[in-house]
């Protein structure tokens, strides 16, 4: 079992000491893997950092002193993407790793021009993704879904799970609609809950485990984005 976080949170590691509370409110609640969209950058004070030969950066947190803080618990898997930072993917978790990458889609599906999938094995039977969808048509949004996952499957090991959460743009109905059968895969918010402040549903949770729950949300906005948290089992 794990307990995971995901926001897009729209510009945190930078300057924005607010939007970095909130991530390290996420570290005092001990969860196992704390997924970001659009996050500029690792928090400032994890400034020892490392490249792995797949581009992914491995930033370690500041070392521990006398008044113990639960930052030093974690690590940051770091996947710088676009011409600025503003639009980088990074996953927190409390395991230290090689075993991460980056999953990039295919010239027919937009390739290095549409946003990569950042993933890390977080447990030994579990591989946790951060996803951030770049808008298209659905059915092309959906195609590149499934080539993350299906790439994804490819690298786990026989046995374990795959959780990928994150913002999707792409509103439930769409799923519901074209692929009802793969909804019990899904986990989203109730229909009266949007996860973007325009009003739709565009954060949620794909996961092959036997099952997700405690999905909860946060009442406020800190971005446009609702922050939303669950339980892997």
């Amino acid at each position: 079992m794990i307990n995971v976080a995901t926001w897009n949170m729209q510009g945190g590691g930078g300057t924005n000491t607010a939007k970095d509370a909130i991530v390290q409110q996420f570290f005092n609640h001990e969860f196992d893997a704390i997924c970001l969209q659009e996050v500029t950058n690792p928090l400032g004070s994890f400034s020892l950092r490392e490249m792995e030969p797949n581009g992914v950066v491995i930033a370690y947190p500041p070392p521990p002193t006398r008044t113990p803080h639960a930052l030093n618990n974690y690590f940051c898997y770091y996947l710088r993407w676009g011409v600025t930072p503003r639009c980088s993917l990074a996953i927190y978790t409390r395991a230290y790793t090689h075993d991460c990458g980056a999953i990039s889609l295919p010239a027919d599906l937009g390739g290095a021009g549409q946003r990569p999938m950042l993933w890390v094995r977080v447990a030994p039977h579990y591989y946790v993704a951060s996803i951030h969808l770049s808008p298209a048509a659905h059915g092309t949004m959906w195609d590149r879904f499934e080539h993350f996952r299906g790439r994804l499957a490819f690298l786990m090991v026989a046995g374990s799970s795959c959780i990928i959460a994150g913002d999707y743009n792409l509103p439930p109905d769409y799923i519901e609609a074209h692929h009802a059968a793969e909804l019990p895969h899904f986990t989203f918010t109730p229909a009266h809950v949007p996860t973007q402040q325009n009003g739709l549903r565009l954060d949620y949770v794909y996961s092959d485990a036997p099952m997700v729950t405690n999905l909860q949300y946060s009442t406020a906005f800190h971005s446009d984005h609702r922050y939303l948290t669950f339980r892997v089992h």
